[in-house]
């Protein structure tokens, strides 16, 4: 299959590749990613840093590895609306993507050091049955700890604020 990909003005002419490995849906779904983070590179980035990111598995009960990489809480341009965002390295796949929601406080996580646990309901990542999702962080120092707790605890209020205009 020959995918063709916009015409950007940094090439003299538009690349075409050839999708040998990953299976089409794979791909599309690699491309679509790799274009967001591009576009995303323009949203204020309040908090970066790199993390090992769990989510829970409802029907094992317990949390399973989601993927190492960068997590980041980012001030979306178009609707000033805080977000959390992870890029698993390697892949360049989401680990997780979703605006605070102010109802869903952010909870230490007691028997990882490092760690944080949240949910969510409105996480775009997977296209799967489970509204609700559980996520843990657990970063390598605590300075990005307390650093990722202050900007998401901001976030929160302030995403708060700007749903109570609407």
């Amino acid at each position: 299959m020959i995918i063709k990909k916009k015409e950007s003005s940094f090439l003299t002419s538009s690349i075409t590749i050839k999708d040998k490995d990953a299976g089409t849906e794979d791909f599309e779904l690699k491309c679509i990613q790799e274009s967001f983070i591009e576009k995303n590179l323009q949203d204020k980035v309040l908090f970066k840093s790199k993390c090992n990111l769990f989510i829970f598995n409802k029907k094992k009960k317990k949390y399973e590895e989601r993927g190492t990489g960068d997590i980041m809480i980012n001030i979306e341009k178009k609707t000033n609306m805080v977000k959390v965002v992870m890029i698993r390295e390697t892949i360049s796949r989401f680990g997780c993507h979703h605006y605070i929601n102010p109802k869903h406080k952010l909870i230490k996580n007691n028997n990882i050091k490092n760690g944080w646990v949240w949910c969510t309901t409105e996480d775009t990542v997977e296209d799967d049955n489970e509204k609700t999702k559980f996520y843990l962080v657990k970063f390598d120092n605590e300075d990005d700890t307390k650093k990722f707790k202050e900007e998401y605890e901001k976030g929160m209020e302030d995403n708060k604020k700007l749903l109570e205009k609407q």
